[in-house]
């Protein structure tokens, strides 16, 4: 995908996808990073609507898999759509959208190499994509969404890692549940790390750390798992 010169031409460059006439003020929040607020070079940081692109990329991907994949059952649509809209895969989209050179930063996230973290280009990318939903409405951003994002096909191609439906699907089998708990959000706000918990049965069964909730919850699931397989072990020795 060839990239934008201009702020002006990136503008224009995700008008032609989305087939809609964009707010230039509300694109630029959307590449505001809350560093930049931090050190009052903005006013506002795309975190609202990294909130709002992050459910409306959610209901896209999961629409997308399930036409692809008539035959799926939820626990395959499920991690098809993890592996579409991971950290890694958002961020890659990002770069290559050109959205890396457009991201509004503090001087010292700037100077950590903000413009290439994983989390602040995923994030943004949400942002970007809630953004276009408030201008263009749900057709016309999943139309800029299937542009952008690895498809459900390219996903099923590749080795899909979901722990949270692994485990769920595992605590299913026994008759339990889990649920996900932030225990504590460390570090400055513009490096913030999530500590989440895994609680199945109201009891803590895994913990994970990440740059964003989504991270920290499959961190937690994975945590999670190894120690119910360590259980399953320990309970299958013979006295």
């Amino acid at each position: 995908m060839k990239t934008a010169r201009t702020f002006a031409d990136f503008i224009k460059q995700l008008e032609a996808m989305a087939g809609q006439k964009l707010s230039e003020e509300r694109i630029r929040l959307a590449c505001t990073h809350s560093s930049a607020v931090n050190e009052g070079i903005a006013a506002a940081s795309n975190e609202r609507l990294e909130f709002l692109g992050d459910a409306v990329l959610d209901l896209v991907v999961s629409e997308w898999g399930f036409e692809v994949f008539p035959e799926g059952d939820e626990g395959w649509l499920t991690r098809i759509r993890a592996n579409v809209v991971c950290g890694t895969e958002l961020a890659g989209a990002a770069l290559a959208l050109g959205l890396d050179r457009y991201l509004i930063l503090g001087k010292g996230e700037e100077a950590r190499g903000g413009r290439r973290k994983r989390s602040i280009l995923s994030a943004a990318l949400e942002a970007l994509i809630g953004a276009i939903f408030l201008e263009a409405g749900y057709e016309k951003t999943s139309q800029f969404v299937r542009k952008v994002v690895k498809s459900p096909e390219e996903a099923a191609k590749g080795k899909i890692t979901d722990y949270k439906s692994e485990l769920q699907e595992r605590l299913q089998a026994r008759g339990s549940s889990v649920i996900y708990r932030v225990e504590d959000v460390l570090g400055a706000p513009h490096e913030r790390r999530f500590r989440v918990l895994a609680l199945v049965d109201g009891g803590v069964m895994g913990s994970g750390e990440g740059t964003s909730k989504k991270e920290a919850q499959q961190k937690a699931a994975e945590d999670a798992l190894k120690r119910l397989s360590e259980a399953d072990s320990r309970s299958k020795r013979p006295d």
